[in-house]
């Protein structure tokens, strides 16, 4: 896919922005992207999944249907951990699968301290395979992007449950 600026270049950069339930994307390549992603980390512009449950939940309600894997409170905790990583992040908005992997431990351990495995449970979350899933579910839906580099692959053998969340 070219940069939509551009045209010439391979696009590298996706952002995605819902707002009142109308999705918009850009595609930039990384010269004209980088105004934007400059314009992020300075604070001027905030990616909509800095404030998940408002922006995101009524989106989900549009793809989600009865009998999912996976609870709509699991795909919001997405977005928290995403939030978190991308904290974490010194450089550049993207987060590894490994990066997510990591912020949804810390998360789930401070929210929910030693329910968190019953938690993940109880929203059909058993390994982080399953955070994969529900990763390139959004991707799907377009309400996250990735890089050609990411795959479930990211996701596999990240840490085991029992162990990583103890009760």
């Amino acid at each position: 896919m070219l940069c939509e600026k551009c045209h010439k270049q391979e696009a590298t950069i996706h952002l995605a922005r819902i707002v009142a339930g109308a999705m918009t994307s850009h595609d930039y390549c990384g010269d004209c992207g980088e105004p934007v992603l400059t314009d992020f980390h300075e604070g001027a512009a905030r990616p909509a999944l800095l404030n998940p449950a408002d922006i995101w939940s009524d989106a989900l309600d549009q793809v989600l249907t009865p009998g999912d894997d996976y609870a709509k409170a699991a795909y919001l905790f997405i977005f928290d951990g995403l939030e978190r990583a991308m904290t974490r992040r010194k450089q550049g908005p993207h987060v590894t699968g490994r990066e997510l992997l990591e912020a949804l431990h810390d998360l789930a351990q401070e929210k929910f301290g030693r329910k968190a495995k019953a938690t993940l449970n109880a929203w059909g979350v058993f390994t982080c395979e399953d955070f994969g899933e529900m990763v390139f579910s959004l991707v799907g839906w377009r309400m996250l992007a990735k890089t050609p580099t990411d795959s479930m692959d990211d996701f596999r053998g990240g840490y085991d449950f029992e162990t990583a969340f103890p009760e």
